[in-house]
């Protein structure tokens, strides 16, 4: 975050990023920035995510089993042939905790309760990635976006 400040780069925080990550390196930025005498200006982070409507528990358990096949094969990527240490999370539990905490999915209320949370920790420009769906893209626009029209909290970055 420190060179990252110092540069005066923007900052993009990834789709796989904890929440807990996510708001430590937000504060961290803020922190980084304001110390070189900067205005902290929260639209400087990005915070990519996956996003999918999901209006039943079928649809939701659906999306999650697709979310959790993708993240097995990206580890799976990073793994050097025949390095049997242990460095990614392959319990079903926990990759299942692990996908529900950097994914948004859900009914439009539960997607817009997510998106409103990680716009109060500092986050107020997501990149959503709808794994190639026009209809969610669709539905966004429609459903969740205007709920997000107000200008950035700015305000609140000042503090």
């Amino acid at each position: 975050m420190r060179q990252v400040a110092e540069r005066g780069y923007n900052l993009l925080l990834g789709q796989y990023d904890l929440m807990d990550d996510v708001v430590r390196h937000i504060a961290q930025f803020k922190k980084d920035v304001i110390a070189r005498g900067r205005q902290y200006d929260p639209m400087e982070i990005g915070v990519a995510r996956a996003v999918h409507f999901a209006d039943t528990p079928e649809e939701l358990e659906a999306a999650q089993v697709r979310r959790l096949q993708g993240h097995v094969r990206i580890n799976k990527l990073a793994e050097k042939p025949g390095d049997d240490r242990e460095r990614f999370v392959h319990n079903d539990a926990e990759m299942r905790k692990l996908c529900d905490d950097t994914a948004i999915f859900g009914t439009a209320d539960q997607i817009a309760r997510k998106l409103e949370a990680l716009r109060d920790d500092g986050a107020e420009y997501v990149i959503v990635n709808f794994g190639g769906s026009i209809k969610n893209i669709r539905r966004f626009a429609r459903e969740i976006m205007p709920h997000f029209a107000s200008e950035p909290r700015m305000a609140d970055a000042a503090k």
